[in-house]
């Protein structure tokens, strides 16, 4: 999850700010969701709904741990943790974070995915809501990213971002970024139709990416296929978001997470 964004295959619109309708007045139905409404102390469906996401080298990802206090119900919202490593000889790791992914579970090819959303700013926080392709055989960043949320260190903003075939292929780059106070709860939303991908912030359009078909590269326009969706706390490396303070826990609360579709 890199910081920059390509311009090279997109058609960037100018941006509305309106108070949204609900989604199914606009034609769409909820097609999937997890409320997370189950009891504190709980954990959500780890059977049909969501997998923990595989511990890997880049930066989100490489703390990744099955362990059920880094995933937890309270009070009725999924908070997902990041926290320094108390039990070395069951995970030789120094530092372990939740993520959660539906890559086998659910996928959508357009529609609207949406989450409601709060974390706790601080130096290295790297929380993020986002999607991946589950045919990724072109490889990253060709095969395509939507970042639907990510918020980074101490910063009250939130970031909106695509990755793609320009995101290394040309230096004009693009990362949206909307102020506002990360503590408190906000719905982010990704409305995807064939032709565009908008970003709203409680309702309120943040950036619209659109389409260019006068481009003519293969890998211009890569959200024309299905992807899963990721939610995870991770904690940065000094790349992008600080090095983790190892005397934090972080965390970061989904009171919900849908998907609409239009019939």
């Amino acid at each position: 999850m890199t910081k920059i964004l390509f311009t090279g295959a997109l058609l960037i619109a100018s941006l509305t700010s309106y108070a949204q309708q609900s989604w199914e007045d606009q034609g769409y139905r909820l097609v999937w969701a997890d409320e997370f409404n189950l009891p504190t102390g709980s954990h959500p469906d780890m059977t049909q709904q969501w997998k923990v996401a595989d511990r890997a080298h880049p930066t989100w990802c490489r703390f990744n741990s099955p362990r059920e206090d880094l995933y937890v119900i309270e009070d009725s919202a999924l908070v997902l943790y990041g926290k320094l490593n108390d039990n070395w000889d069951a995970d030789p790791v120094e530092f372990l974070t939740g993520a959660l992914n539906t890559k086998d579970s659910f996928s959508c090819q357009y529609g609207v995915v949406e989450a409601r959303i709060k974390t706790s700013p601080h130096k290295g926080n790297f929380p993020a809501f986002w999607m991946m392709p589950v045919d990724a055989s072109d490889g990253w960043p060709e095969c395509g990213e939507i970042d639907i949320f990510e918020q980074i260190d101490d910063e009250n903003a939130s970031y909106h971002t695509t990755h793609g075939y320009w995101t290394n292929h040309d230096g004009a780059g693009r990362s949206v970024k909307k102020p506002g106070d990360m503590t408190d709860w906000h719905v982010y939303s990704l409305e995807w139709t064939p032709e565009s991908l908008t970003w709203l912030v409680d309702g309120n359009v943040v950036e619209v990416q659109r389409r260019d078909h006068t481009d003519t590269n293969p890998y211009a326009w890569p959200f024309d296929k299905p992807f899963y969706i990721i939610i995870n706390q991770a904690v940065g490396n000094g790349s992008w978001a600080g090095p983790y303070d190892p005397a934090y826990v972080y965390s970061t609360a989904f009171d919900y997470v849908r998907v609409y579709k239009k019939p």
